[in-house]
């Protein structure tokens, strides 16, 4: 008699890795432990060797604990407890030192003065010179500028606002896993593989505007995953992405997703008249936000980015181990679901993973071609730009997963937890150390392989304005100088002249004027600035000149 099996198409077997997966999964430890600390080819891999040995030694030990978390921790309350400690820590103790990334510099400098004049500064004048939408200013500039009025320190400020940014992260990462694991048991261990990324770094103390966008874009996926078994979830969705796009202008291409979402079979139980309203709300969105941009003028913002990243298509500018690094820090869980879960695997298709793939498509071509923009930082410093994206890669590598039965899910995850902790980690001590991180970002201008020039010279500006506030003006003029060597700014040689009259050096103050007005056309405000500086010459020479004998 021949007995017949009736399987859950979400429960289909799945044959253990090959030995091609293992083998990559072991060259990737051994970067993350042996790769050169000092190369531009490993940024996203080397961070644990950039640190100290007892930094290392704490790096391991986390790697541990996420290991038996995974292994032992199914409930709500245990996640509640992991966000406890987990957040603060992050947020803290390995907070951002270094402000070489993203435009982090600029925006702690930005918020200390706010809390100096909050009274006194304009908002749209804020949102204006960091391209900051209000939410953004208000969560991240003046809650912590505010913060600071009331006697507390600025790194303070800016990690308290952090925490408070990563528990709704966290929050809306449970919420999440719900709409992906296949039972209760298996949420906990998606929720990890979801949260131990290099995006952990927006929540660690990081002046940018990121990480509250991802923050919020978690909930926004949590309704975009859930039935449209009731008109509520419509509005809901559509709140989540209007609270976004006050965040950043990159919900925008969120209403691809939602058009998506709309015109996909729909999921079992959906309602008809949910669906309508979805579908007439987002058209309604995106009236509304075209109206919206165009009255506060940001339009010409993104018509300007559009413009620049259509000139990067054809650039060839990006070096390919910079796109690796990249989206092995913001998206690994989606590498390792794809080495663990076979092609033998035949999961249930419907409405999520197509929504999965929408967000794909809209998110990661953008976030792909901005760090390599003229005007963008490069993928080490700008990437940022990409944790959005690469979450919802990993939102694909945690359905891949969740196809498994749940107790093959928490063994994948746990095996792949000690390594996303390695790198997530690493990444956050690299940076969290200010020695290692500046000379993390000497190694960018100077090391191999070379990245673009004009990426070379912002990472120079921002070294130059480091060595200018730790008291250091010949270091930052030199800096200011090897800038304009690469991308002849006129403006960077004025700031070297200023730098060389600090420091003393009168005629090299003057060669570097010449310089800077030899560059082409200066605007009104560099030529007031060059007037004033050539005058402080003048005063310097004439005042040489009486003392001498």
């Amino acid at each position: 008699m021949t007995r017949r099996t009736v399987m859950n198409p979400r429960a289909t077997p799945v044959h253990t890795p090959g030995i091609g997966a293992l083998f990559v999964l072991a060259i990737w430890t051994a970067l993350l432990l042996f790769a050169p600390p000092h190369s531009n080819a490993f940024w996203a891999l080397n961070g644990f060797r950039s640190v100290t040995w007892g930094a290392r030694a704490l790096l391991l030990c986390a790697a541990l604990a996420a290991l038996l978390a995974a292994r032992a921790w199914t409930s709500a309350r245990a996640w509640a407890w992991t966000a406890v400690v987990l957040i603060p820590v992050v947020a803290f103790v390995a907070r951002d030192r270094g402000h070489v990334l993203g435009d982090t510099w600029m925006r702690y400098q930005t918020i200390a003065l706010l809390g100096r004049e909050l009274d006194q500064l304009v908002f749209s004048r804020l949102t204006s010179s960091l391209h900051a939408n209000v939410l953004d200013a208000v969560v991240n500039c003046v809650f912590p500028g505010w913060l600071q009025t009331q006697g507390w320190s600025l790194d303070d400020a800016i990690s308290a606002t952090s925490a408070l940014v990563g528990i709704v992260f966290m929050a809306g990462v449970w919420r999440l896993s719900k709409r992906l694991a296949p039972a209760p048991e298996a949420r906990y261990a998606i929720a990890l593989g979801l949260t131990l990324t290099g995006g952990l770094e927006t929540f660690a103390g990081y002046a940018e505007s990121t990480g509250l966008f991802l923050a919020l874009g978690t909930w926004w996926w949590a309704e975009l995953l859930s039935p449209l078994d009731r008109r509520s979830r419509a509005v809901r969705t559509l709140l989540a992405w209007w609270l976004m796009l006050a965040a950043h202008r990159l919900a925008l291409l969120g209403l691809l997703v939602h058009v998506a979402r709309v015109t996909q079979p729909p999921m079992p139980g959906e309602d008809r008249a949910a669906r309508r309203d979805l579908a007439i709300g987002t058209a309604i969105s995106a009236a509304g936000a075209v109206l919206l941009l165009s009255f506060a003028g940001g339009s010409h913002q993104i018509l300007s980015d559009a413009l620049e990243m259509l000139r990067t298509v054809t650039g060839g500018r990006a070096p390919l181990s910079d796109t690796v690094n990249a989206l092995m820090l913001v998206s690994p869980l989606a590498f390792l679901a794809l080495l663990i879960v076979r092609r033998g695997l035949r999961p249930d298709s419907g409405a999520t993973p197509a929504v999965l793939v929408a967000g794909v498509v809209a998110y990661l071509p953008i976030a792909l071609l901005a760090p390599a923009a003229p005007s963008g930082l490069g993928y080490h410093r700008d990437w940022d730009l990409l944790s959005f994206a690469g979450f919802v890669v990993s939102l694909m590598g945690a359905w891949l997963l969740s196809c498994l039965q749940a107790d093959r899910v928490r063994v994948a995850v746990a095996a792949c937890a000690p390594l996303l902790a390695l790198q997530a980690g690493s990444w956050l001590a690299v940076n969290a150390d200010a020695s290692a991180s500046l000379l993390r970002a000497r190694t960018l201008a100077f090391g191999r392989p070379l990245i673009p020039a004009d990426q070379r010279s912002h990472v120079l500006v921002l070294l130059a304005q480091r060595e200018m506030a730790s008291g250091n003006p010949r270091q930052s003029a030199r800096d200011y100088e090897a800038s304009f060597g690469l991308v002849a700014n006129g403006n960077n040689e004025l700031r070297a002249a200023e730098a060389w009259l600090a420091a003393g050096e009168r005629d090299s103050a003057r060669i570097a004027l010449q310089r800077g007005r030899s560059a082409g056309p200066l605007s009104p405000i560099q030529e007031a600035k060059a007037t004033a500086l050539e005058r402080q010459v003048a005063a310097t020479d004439s005042v040489s000149t009486t003392a001498a004998p």
